[in-house]
C-alpha cells in the first residue's frame, strides 16, 4: 500500500501518444499477437437448443439401452434354447396340453399309431431340465439338446427347431422342425392291462382290441424315461423301463406277465372243486369229466369215485388265454361187478391215474376252469 493510500493506482508504463495504449483492447482483453489467427469467439447456445440437446442425448441412451435389452430380451425369451426351455417346462409341469400347444410339437397323424400317452398323467417327473443350442445343421434349423433327470437316471435328446417368423419386427419366433415326440413299438403280454409311469391303463384307452396278448404302436413325449409294469393279485409283471432319446427314434418295450401265486392258488382250488363234483357222479365215465374206468362185466349197483392225489397246478400261458400244464393225479374207484363168465359177484377198489389238463378264464376274483384228459 503506497502512502497516497488506497484509492491512488502504481503508475504504468508511458503511453506513447502516436500509438495510443498498448496492447490492451477496449474491453480489457489483449490482442491477438500479430500474425497470429484470430481465434473465433464460443456461440453462446440459447436455452431451447440447450434443452433440446439433453433431450437428445437422452434420447441416444434409452436407444441404446433399447437395443440392449431386446437383444438381451430376445436371447432369453425369443431364442431356440428359450422355445425348447418352455416345451421341457411343460413336461416338467406335467402339462402335455402346452408342451402339444408349441408351433410344431404335434405329430402328424399316422395310421395303426395312438396319440392316447401323449397326456400328462403320464409323465416322467423331470427335474433339472435344460436347453442348450450346438448349433444349425446345412439346413438353417438350430440344433437344441434337451436335457432332464427322471428318477434319478438322465435323459437327453437333440430337437429340431427352425425359425417361424419375427414378432413386432425384431423378435424371432420359433417352431419345431420334427415333433419332439418318439413311436414306441409296446408288447404287452398275457393281460390287458398295465401301468405307465404308475397310471393304471387298458389296451381299449388306446383303441386296441382286447385279447390275451397284444402288440401296437404309441408316440411318446421325447426325451423321457418311462416304466411299464403289471401290479395285480393275479397277474403281475417285473418294471421294465424304456429310454426315449432323440426324437423320431424307434424303440419298443416288451412285457410279460406271469400267473402270480395267489392266481394259481386259486386255479388250484377250482381244479379241486371240479374233480370233486366228478367223483360225487355215480358213473364209470362221469360227464365231462378228465377221468373213467372200462369194466367188462356187469355193474351191480352204482360205482363209487374218490379223489385220491390231486394234481399239482402250474399255469402257463396259451395261444388264446391261460393253460394248466399237464400234469396227472390219481382217482380211485369202488364198484361191484357180476361175471359174465360164471356170474360170480365181486366188489373191488381200483387205482386211476389220469393225466389232465385245461383251460383257465378269470373274471375278477372268479376262475373258471375247462379240464380235458391228456
Amino acid at each position: 500500500m503506497s502512502e497516497h493510500g488506497p484509492d491512488h493506482a502504481e503508475p504504468g508504463p508511458p503511453v506513447d501518444p502516436a500509438t495510443g495504449p498498448g496492447p490492451q483492447t477496449r474491453m480489457g482483453r489483449s490482442a491477438a499477437p500479430q500474425g497470429a489467427a484470430a481465434t473465433p469467439d464460443p456461440v453462446a447456445l440459447s436455452a431451447r437448443a440447450r434443452v433440446a440437446l439433453v433431450w437428445s442425448c437422452i434420447g441416444l441412451l434409452l436407444a441404446t439401452a433399447v437395443v440392449a435389452g431386446a437383444g438381451s430380451l430376445s436371447r432369453e425369451l425369443y431364442s431356440a434354447e428359450a422355445f425348447v426351455g418352455r416345451y421341457l417346462d411343460a413336461l416338467a409341469d406335467g402339462d402335455a396340453a402346452a408342451a402339444l400347444a408349441l408351433p410344431g410339437a404335434r405329430p402328424a397323424e399316422a395310421p395303426n399309431v395312438s396319440t392316447a400317452l401323449l397326456r400328462g398323467d403320464v409323465l416322467p417327473d423331470y427335474r433339472d431340465v435344460a436347453a442348450h443350442d450346438t448349433g444349425v445343421d446345412a439346413e438353417g434349423r438350430h440344433l437344441v439338446i434337451a436335457s432332464a433327470t427322471v428318477d434319478g437316471v438322465p435323459v437327453s435328446g437333440t430337437l429340431l427347431v427352425e425359425r417361424a417368423g419375427t414378432r413386432l419386427g425384431v423378435l424371432p419366433e420359433w417352431r419345431f422342425a420334427a415333433s419332439p415326440t418318439a413311436p414306441v413299438e409296446l408288447r404287452i403280454e398275457h393281460t390287458p392291462g398295465f401301468s405307465l409311469n404308475g397310471r393304471e391303463l387298458d389296451v381299449r384307452q388306446l383303441g386296441v382290441e382286447r385279447a390275451f396278448s397284444h402288440s401296437f404302436d404309441v408316440v411318446l413325449f421325447a426325451p423321457g424315461r418311462y416304466t411299464v409294469e403289471r401290479d395285480d393279485p393275479y397277474v403281475a409283471a417285473a418294471p421294465e423301463s424304456l429310454t426315449v432319446g432323440d426324437p423320431g427314434r424307434a424303440t419298443s418295450l416288451t412285457l410279460d406277465a406271469n400267473a402270480t401265486p395267489a392266481f394259481t392258488q386259486l386255479v388250484s382250488d377250482a381244479v379241486h372243486r371240479k374233480l370233486d363234483e366228478c367223483a360225487a357222479e355215480h358213473a364209470l365215465y362221469p360227464q365231462g369229466c378228465p377221468f373213467g374206468y372200462d369194466v367188462e362185466d356187469r355193474i351191480e349197483g352204482e360205482p363209487e369215485w374218490h379223489i385220491r392225489s390231486y394234481p399239482t397246478v402250474r399255469l402257463v400261458p396259451g395261444a388264446e388265454g391261460w393253460a394248466l400244464e399237464p400234469t396227472t393225479f390219481e382217482a380211485e374207484i369202488t364198484l361191484t361187478v357180476r361175471s359174465l363168465f360164471d356170474g360170480s359177484v365181486s366188489t373191488s377198489t381200483e387205482r386211476v391215474s389220469s393225466g389232465i389238463g385245461g383251460d383257465i378264464s378269470l373274471d375278477g376274483d372268479r376262475a373258471t376252469v375247462t379240464l380235458r384228459a391228456e
